[in-house]
């Protein structure tokens, strides 16, 4: 008795097969390349950390903390410093930030600065834009919002709806909470001071760290979105898959 002739779809089932296979892998590289393929910020960096007094008392947390994690910075904070100017020195922040970002050549900079306002600025607007002009090549800006409670609460706010307002103007810059770091906690910052104590020092550095970190997780993000698309790669192949003409 003769052998039945395959049957035309058998016969093109292995090719069918083929292109389905490779559609569905094609699908898991898109899924796991939108969930990020390398980290937004890569170390050692450099990172440039610029402040008033405040970071120039947490200064050496933060370069314990940082370097610790294998970071490499640089830090340029003056005690009374605006986000011009102003400070205990003649101080013009554009020009300075923009002579940091030539030497350093950071890959981000952490900004710390309106807990002294903008004295004789007629804009607080435009003196955040001139600082952010000499930034804007910096691929990652984050800036820390003042202090919404103690004796400058008022300045605070009105500092941080500025701030909030660049973010939409500057592609590169991002908000860092200290407002919310800070809230209710007068064992970080006394209630009748805008300082932080040595304890809330080593808060900054954890947060700032913890911010770096964050983003330099890019590979673990794209490992998870690798994994969801061999999961779809897997379901879609057992949900499409036929079985085979009985003879």
């Amino acid at each position: 008795m003769r052998r039945d002739e395959p049957r035309r779809d058998d016969r093109h089932r292995p090719a069918t097969w083929l292109r389905r296979v490779v559609g569905l892998v094609t699908i898991c590289v898109v899924l796991a390349g939108t969930s990020g393929c390398t980290p937004e910020v890569e170390k050692p960096g450099p990172v440039l950390l610029v402040g008033d007094s405040i970071f120039f008392l947490a200064g050496s947390d933060m370069l314990y903390t940082l370097r610790a994690h294998g970071w490499t910075t640089q830090e340029a904070a003056y005690p009374g410093a605006g986000i011009r100017g102003g400070g205990y020195v003649p101080l013009n922040w554009p020009a300075r930030m923009h002579d940091l970002v030539n030497s350093v050549r950071p890959k981000v900079v952490v900004v710390e600065l309106g807990t002294n306002g903008c004295q004789g600025c007629p804009s607080l607007a435009a003196a955040i834009d001139q600082d952010m002009q000499s930034l804007r090549a910096v691929p990652h800006v984050l800036w820390l919002t003042t202090n919404t409670q103690g004796p400058r609460a008022a300045q605070g706010k009105t500092v941080n709806a500025a701030l909030e307002d660049a973010t939409k103007r500057w592609h590169n810059l991002e908000l860092l909470r200290y407002d919310e770091w800070m809230r209710n906690r007068t064992d970080l910052v006394p209630a009748n001071d805008v300082h932080p104590t040595p304890a809330g020092n080593v808060a900054i550095a954890k947060h700032i760290d913890g911010a770096l970190q964050t983003r330099s997780q890019g590979w673990a993000r794209n490992h998870s979105g690798l994994g969801v698309g061999l999961l779809a790669l897997v379901v879609l192949f057992a949900v499409t898959r036929k079985k085979p003409a009985k003879r």
